[in-house]
């Protein structure tokens, strides 16, 4: 959620860099499954529909570099 990317599309579309991490995993088809028990943040996690990270922003997503643990 730190990573720089992240971060710039959070900025351009308004949203936290957990929101458009949430909706970047359901637009590419997968399941998510966010945990907090923070009441804000709940209330953050369910905000991520009725918008769509525009493919611009979506193909800078390539660019994060994968990292093997």
């Amino acid at each position: 959620l730190k990573h720089p990317i992240i971060n710039m599309v959070a900025e351009k579309l308004g949203k936290t860099p957990a929101q458009v991490a949430l909706r970047w995993g359901l637009q590419m088809g997968h399941s998510v499954l966010p945990k907090s028990t923070n009441e804000t943040r709940i209330k953050e996690n369910f905000d991520v529909s009725g918008w769509s990270i525009p493919e611009d922003f979506l193909a800078k997503f390539s660019e994060i570099q994968q990292v093997s643990i």
